[in-house]
């Protein structure tokens, strides 16, 4: 992981992502600011094991690398974090501050705990989803290497027709389990 090519580091970050320790988050993080894009898809792929360690990067000098751990800690993280995102969801930078909230909500999401008031309130877009007419889309197209997250809303085509929607949940195959805005569970 210290070898001074990039193509080495990469892949034994790579490596270390499928290893599930707390040991091997830690080595991940340790290079963060080398390889912040491998290093942020191995300590996702580390899963729960890697909270710990990703903790540390919302004390990072970067604000990217801040913004990012919210990221990470949203798919990743427990009720546990949720002080640590609450003190980053009162930082000066908005990614930081938006990130962390949407971290904080995913985390409520999962951990079954009321959300909190901060959370509670739907986004802008979320408001524009959910009215009636036809909403605008980001023109952004979603490839193989797109980086979802639970909660995003897309527009997905669905027999010649697009419909807002929002991930369910990422499979680890690349699947992603989706819910039609405006339609019944089923």
């Amino acid at each position: 992981m210290q070898d001074s090519d990039f193509v080495v580091r990469r892949e034994a970050i790579k490596a270390l992502g499928k290893v599930p320790d707390k040991e091997s988050a830690e080595a991940i993080v340790s290079l963060y600011g080398k390889s912040a894009h491998d290093a942020k898809a191995a300590l996702i792929a580390i899963g729960p094991f890697a909270e710990d360690a990703t903790l540390s990067l919302l004390q990072d000098a970067h604000w990217v690398h801040r913004g990012e751990a919210c990221e990470i800690l949203g798919k990743i993280g427990s009720a546990k974090i949720l002080d640590a995102l609450r003190k980053a969801e009162k930082e000066t930078n908005g990614l930081v501050k938006h990130r962390a909230r949407d971290a904080i909500a995913a985390i409520e999401r999962r951990s079954g705990e009321a959300p909190s008031p901060e959370t509670s309130s739907p986004s802008e877009m979320d408001k524009r989803y959910r009215g009636p007419g036809a909403v605008g889309a980001t023109g952004r197209t979603i490839n193989s290497d797109t980086q979802l997250f639970v909660g995003q809303i897309l527009l997905v085509l669905d027999s010649r027709q697009w419909y807002p929607a929002d991930i369910l949940e990422l499979f680890p195959d690349g699947r992603v389990r989706i819910h039609f805005r405006g339609w019944s569970s089923t």
